[in-house]
């Protein structure tokens, strides 16, 4: 299971286990996890965004989701941008 560390908001980030269309939180890895954010599609992948320090929230329908504070705001990235290349998002 793929879990991410956001050090701008310091909580662990994960998709959860019973359900690939909603992100969960915890303040540690081994802590109790809590609902973060429900979608509309399924979570492919959680990347870190290192020029922000924020993870991003790649759906199966190619979106991006910046997760930043609390707030989810969907993100475009440039062709080239390493997010882009590797995830293929719009």
């Amino acid at each position: 299971m793929q879990v991410i560390y956001n050090p701008e908001n310091r909580a662990y980030l994960r998709i959860n286990p019973d359900n690939d269309c909603e992100v969960q939180w915890a303040s540690h890895p081994n802590a109790s996890w809590q609902k973060y954010h429900k979608f509309n599609c399924p979570v492919m992948a959680l990347a870190l965004d290192t020029d922000c320090n924020c993870v991003v929230i790649i759906l199966e329908n190619r979106n991006a989701y910046l997760a930043n504070h609390g707030a989810i705001n969907q993100i475009h990235y440039p062709s080239g941008h390493p997010i882009s290349v590797a995830y293929n998002v719009h």
